[in-house]
């Protein structure tokens, strides 16, 4: 007979673990392309994010264009802001 705790292990670590979760991590970079709003596909950095509709742009150090250096706020797998930040806070230490 096989003990069911090795089994109840497994599913509570993958249902415990949110999916997509080591790819949301928050993150700065800079905008390499952006689309005409603020919903859909952003390059920044290195890295493709999906912006929605629900997605807050906070643009307080500056327009969020191509070249700006933006933080990435995730709350799960969802994009939950972008934000402008100093051009410092892209630069390699």
């Amino acid at each position: 007979m096989q003990h069911p705790v090795p089994t109840l292990l497994l599913v509570t670590l993958v249902l415990g673990f949110p999916l997509g979760a080591a790819a949301s991590s928050d993150f700065t970079g800079i905008v390499k392309s952006r689309p005409a709003g603020v919903a859909g596909s952003w390059m920044i950095g290195d890295r493709q994010v999906e912006a929605s509709a629900t997605t807050k742009l906070d643009e307080d150090d500056g327009p969020a264009q191509v070249g700006a250096c933006v933080s990435v706020d995730f709350e799960g797998a969802i994009v939950e802001e972008i934000e402008t930040e100093k051009a410092a806070k892209c630069k390699a230490p």
